[in-house]
């Protein structure tokens, strides 16, 4: 009953993980884009012919302020995403960790003859396998979240950007390059055989 009930805790992490993940992937790839937008419409205004407004220097350096404003606004929250994200990387791998303190009291308690890592907990998946396949999830999101802190980064710092570069940065973020979906799905799907 043990090894089950393990084998759904894993599940159910890796499981709410990754729905997590889509999930502030998708708000983040909104804030992504309206910080983009932002980009693109100061790029214009600088650049623009302000008509009978041309003038007008204060208000052009109104509407200047506000668009800048608004932007680090825009990119204030996409870190506040990316905190977020942070947090399920982390949560992940604290149970990672919680898992190598049972894996010294499973191999303790083992006798001479047998490795309780080495054995199957339900029908073939053993602690080992459990273990490797957290490790690799894991790895995945941390890779992740590396690719998300640059374009959040360089989104913070920079004044300008030209097209080719903010969509490079949206695509990024959105389609998540380390996350190998096809696997995580296989991982599930193995985890769930050994609950049935």
């Amino acid at each position: 009953m043990a090894g089950r009930e393990f084998l759904g805790d894993v599940y159910c992490v890796i499981n709410s993980a990754v729905e997590e993940w889509h999930v502030l992937t998708t708000e983040g790839l909104k804030l992504a884009s309206a910080v983009s937008n932002t980009f693109i419409q100061n790029g214009h205004l600088d650049g623009l012919s302000w008509g009978i407004l041309q003038n007008n220097t204060y208000l052009q350096s109104l509407v200047l302020s506000k668009t800048r404003l608004k932007r680090l606004q825009q990119v204030k929250q996409l870190q506040q995403v990316l905190t977020r994200l942070v947090g399920v990387c982390k949560s992940v791998n604290e149970f990672r960790s919680c898992l190598e303190k049972v894996e010294f009291r499973l191999d303790f308690a083992a006798n001479d003859n047998a490795n309780a890592t080495t054995t199957p907990l339900v029908k073939t998946c053993t602690f080992e396998d459990v273990s490797d396949y957290l490790a690799e999830f894991e790895s995945m999101l941390s890779k992740d979240v590396k690719v998300k802190e640059s374009v959040v980064l360089d989104l913070s710092l920079k004044d300008s950007f030209d097209r080719e570069e903010l969509l490079v940065y949206l695509s990024a973020w959105s389609t998540s390059p380390f996350l190998d979906t096809q696997r995580i799905d296989e991982l599930l799907r193995i985890l769930n055989n050994e609950l049935e």
